[in-house]
């Protein structure tokens, strides 16, 4: 297939995704109150979900370019270029960053990559599926619970992976520490940046 037929092909396949981004957004909003809504200063305020949009569809540009999975230019390309933004706006925002870096990784997520390699740095696709859900699953809980306690976004996902791998007939330290440390890494952003 030629790169004019790849880039035709993502341009519709990005209609797409940008039609499932912002369900998944209208889902997320469902659970903020409307003060959070208007303060564009929220987590999950709508340029947050622009900037989601654009580091998932900056990843997928990158996947479909090049000629095989790796992982690390769909990781650095939205990177990159939400830091150059960033430096270019008048204020450097953190969470703008954070939500490209955030689209991009969910991107490269469900790309069908088994393994990250980052020089002799090995991840595992299914540990950061794991860090993503105990990291998501904090976040929701500081949403529902609308302050800043950190006990509960930590141990409703350490129960709940806990439970599961109860469920699943073996307990795999490995995947309940990862969902573990995404909750605590969550909920130590919310507590010493209110990020």
């Amino acid at each position: 297939m030629r790169l004019k037929e790849k880039l035709i092909l993502w341009y519709f396949g990005a209609k797409l995704k940008v039609f499932l981004a912002l369900a998944g957004a209208i889902f997320i909003l469902s659970f903020s109150d409307a003060r959070a809504l208007q303060d564009e200063s929220a987590f999950f305020g709508y340029d947050k979900f622009l900037h989601f949009t654009a580091g998932y569809l900056l990843s997928d540009a990158a996947f479909t370019i090049q000629k095989n999975n790796n992982a690390l230019l769909p990781l650095l390309l939205p990177t990159a270029i939400g830091t150059g933004k960033e430096i270019v706006d008048s204020v450097f925002d953190w969470k703008d960053l954070a939500c490209t870096g955030l689209g991009a990784a969910v991107r490269v997520s469900v790309s069908g990559v088994e393994e990250l390699h980052f020089g002799s740095l090995t991840l595992e696709h299914a540990k950061l599926v794991d860090f993503a859900a105990g990291y998501m699953a904090a976040e929701l809980v500081f949403i529902i619970q609308k302050n800043d306690e950190i006990l509960l976004p930590v141990l409703i996902p350490v129960f709940a992976s806990a439970g599961k791998e109860l469920v699943d007939g073996y307990f795999d330290w490995k995947d309940f520490g990862y969902v573990s440390f995404g909750a605590v890494v969550r909920s130590l952003l919310r507590a010493s940046f209110k990020f």
